[in-house]
């Protein structure tokens, strides 16, 4: 005879209360999961008020979806990096270059372990631009500079020519 726990769980989300019966063999799971959907549902709603221009809603939006992915048994680290990114493009739209930067960081640095050269050599153009906006021109020249190498050596040419105007902009 197997013995099987089992009980109820309580777990608040968003200011929601969810009530789940959870058993010893799949509960875990099941949370787990839970954080990803909440994630994805917060991540949603984030975006979708980004594309509407709200952007202090979706910053909030999206500061819970990174909670509940990382809450979860597996954070989905591009996720989170995208998450960041999207975060970082909103502050900046409000004028908050700091915070776009700051948020825009901690994205570079997950897609740097992910080796993403790609989404690396993109957001270092943002980077630079953004440290261009706040008269930062030796950091907004080293990040186009690194994004121009980048760019070349993956065959990014779109992306190479970006590099390369905004690299002259600051320079000039």
């Amino acid at each position: 005879m197997t013995l099987m726990l089992t009980f109820l769980a309580a777990l608040i989300i968003g200011g929601i209360v969810v009530w789940k019966v959870i058993d010893s063999g799949f509960g875990m799971k099941w949370l787990a999961e839970n954080f990803q959907k909440q994630a994805d549902e917060f991540w949603m709603r984030a975006y979708t008020l980004q594309k509407a221009g709200k952007y202090d809603e979706a910053i909030a939006l999206y500061d819970q979806s990174l909670a509940a992915e990382r809450r979860s048994a597996q954070p989905r680290q591009a996720k989170m990096a995208l998450t960041l990114e999207l975060a970082g493009f909103c502050y900046n739209q409000r004028n908050q270059t700091d915070n776009a930067l700051a948020s825009s960081q901690k994205a570079l640095e997950i897609y740097r372990k992910l080796g993403d050269d790609k989404k690396i050599a993109n957001l270092l153009n943002g980077i630079g631009k953004l440290h261009a906006r706040i008269d930062q021109y030796e950091q907004a020249a080293a990040a186009h500079q690194e994004a121009m190498e980048l760019a070349r050596k993956i065959g990014q040419e779109p992306t190479l020519a970006a590099a390369l105007a905004n690299l002259a902009s600051v320079l000039r």
